[in-house]
């Protein structure tokens, strides 16, 4: 057994998965729900949260906000965290969610997430539909990937001007609000108000919205009417779509940024 151990905040299939896979991997690792992690927070050495990591200001996983546990924390502990804005755990704190390896292959799994979504709302050969992907950063390079090889007739709307994505067509950011209703889906993946809400409004229920983004998601959505259109909120889909893969590449990140951080 190495000398690492862990303490995997959370039951969800995607942190048991974590769990197992870092035991796979030699190490001593344990699964604790909100009744049982503050009893046992002292006893390991590296501790894990989930992604998505907070919610209403409370840890998800700990039943504690951060302050608590920032109390509680020895000088030999680590904390391994996914999405919060900010480190508010100093020299102790790690973020697994901005490594590059772990954003490309949760992005990979955000992308298939995105293609089971469309297929089980859209009743039509994926080739007969035209679908426009806002932004063009990790998720929506996969998406755009995914979507184009399996057929779909795909646009990017992206900023950068010198994009030339493969078997599809790239358009200017701020063309989609002009643009939008000539599509049958419509993907964003920027976390901006970038869509204007009349151009949301004008859409029906041919049209449906995928937002992958995370708030304040690609428009105003407090002061939108959504009712005429169709609209998924798609929200953490490695997840809730492949949470093995998602628990697995959490396990892998950390046990990579440990290894890095000792052969410094």
């Amino acid at each position: 057994m190495k000398t690492e151990n862990f303490l995997i905040a959370g039951n969800d299939t995607k942190m048991q998965e974590c769990c197992k896979y870092i035991k796979s991997k030699g190490y001593e690792a344990k699964i604790s729900n909100e009744d049982g992690f503050w009893s046992e927070f002292s006893e390991f050495k590296n501790i894990i949260l989930p992604l998505p990591t907070e919610s209403n200001g409370i840890l998800l996983g700990t039943g504690k906000d951060k302050e608590s546990i920032i109390r509680r924390l020895k000088d030999n502990q680590r904390i391994f965290y996914g999405n919060l804005s900010e480190n508010p755990f100093g020299d102790k704190g790690y973020c697994y969610y901005t490594d590059e390896d772990f954003l490309k292959y949760n992005s990979k799994l955000t992308a298939q997430g995105v293609l089971k979504i469309i297929l089980d709302s859209i009743q039509k050969d994926i080739t007969h539909l035209k679908i426009a992907v806002t932004g063009y950063g990790n998720c929506g390079e996969a998406i755009v990937k995914l979507l184009s090889a399996n057929g779909a007739d795909t646009t990017v709307f992206s900023r950068r001007k010198t994009l030339k994505p493969d078997n599809c067509l790239r358009k200017n950011m701020q063309e989609i609000n002009s643009e939008i209703c000539n599509y049958d889906i419509i993907i964003n993946t920027v976390p901006y108000n970038i869509i204007s809400s009349e151009a949301v409004e004008s859409l029906n229920f041919s049209n449906l919205y995928i937002e992958v983004a995370s708030k304040p998601y690609g428009f105003d959505y407090s002061s939108t009417d959504i009712s005429g259109f169709k609209y998924i909120n798609a929200y953490s889909l490695p997840g809730r779509y492949t949470p093995e893969s998602a628990g697995q590449n959490i396990a892998r990140t950390v046990i990579r940024m440990i290894e890095e951080a000792e052969n410094e």
